[in-house]
């Protein structure tokens, strides 16, 4: 559930990176300024449910979330991680479609949302900005079929070195350099690995003998990133 409305800069002085809106004009930024709104989620807080149709785009200012989808047995699997200036609910919108995930934040977040109309004009009036929506969509349907791909041919010790590193590519590390800087349950892990959590508690274990890991609680410090890296391409 959201709470308080944060403070968030013009999207013309707006510093999260946003992979569409840096083909804005300043005046268009201005415009969308003044037609967004703003929305601060607490930790574990739901942005929007799988099945629920979409009415409004969200653009991470600050913060992490996943995106998650449930299984016909009930079990949740995390098909994407998101963070600073990333877009969410972009797909189902442009298709008129039911949300196909569940967005979660990982940790607070302060999120613009828009319209749908809104959005619509901006493409009428930009067609740069169409562009680089046509160029996401894109590069998101490689993605997908890359992960799903890789996933169906690895074992389970593989997936969750591939949940690791991509947690370190995606969120990177606290400022030792080595502390992944996201906190995730052991249940998280197991979701973005596909694998069991009691699957995934093991493997981590097993990394942290291996010297790939340290474990602390719920933080965890890749101490090599390149042995994960091989157990990823081996198994």
């Amino acid at each position: 559930m959201k709470h308080q409305r944060p403070e968030i800069p013009s999207c013309s002085l707006c510093t999260a990176g946003s992979q569409l809106f840096c083909h804005m004009s300043e005046a268009q930024a201005e415009i969308m300024s003044q037609f967004r709104n703003e929305a601060l989620f607490r930790k574990g807080a739901l942005i929007f449910r799988e099945g629920e149709r979409p009415n409004v785009l969200y653009c991470i200012h600050k913060g992490k979330v996943k995106l998650s989808k449930l299984s016909e047995t009930g079990r949740e699997q995390v098909v994407r991680l998101a963070s600073e200036g990333d877009l969410l609910g972009y797909r189902a919108m442009f298709a008129d479609e039911d949300y196909s995930a569940t967005a979660t934040a990982l940790e607070e977040c302060e999120v613009c949302v828009l319209s749908k109309e809104r959005f619509w004009e901006l493409m009428e009036a930009n067609p740069a900005f169409n562009r680089a929506v046509l160029a996401l969509l894109a590069k998101d349907v490689r993605a997908a079929e890359a992960a799903m791909t890789g996933q169906s041919q690895k074992g389970a010790r593989a997936r969750v070195a591939d949940a690791l590193i991509k947690l370190n590519v995606k969120f990177g590390t606290r400022a030792d350099g080595k502390t992944l800087a996201v906190t995730l349950s052991r249940q998280e892990i197991a979701d973005l690995g596909g694998v069991a959590v009691e699957t995934a508690i093991r493997t981590l274990w097993a990394f942290s003998a291996e010297g790939c890991l340290a474990l602390h609680g719920k933080d965890i410090q890749v101490l090599s990133l390149d042995k994960l890296k091989t157990i990823s391409a081996a198994d």
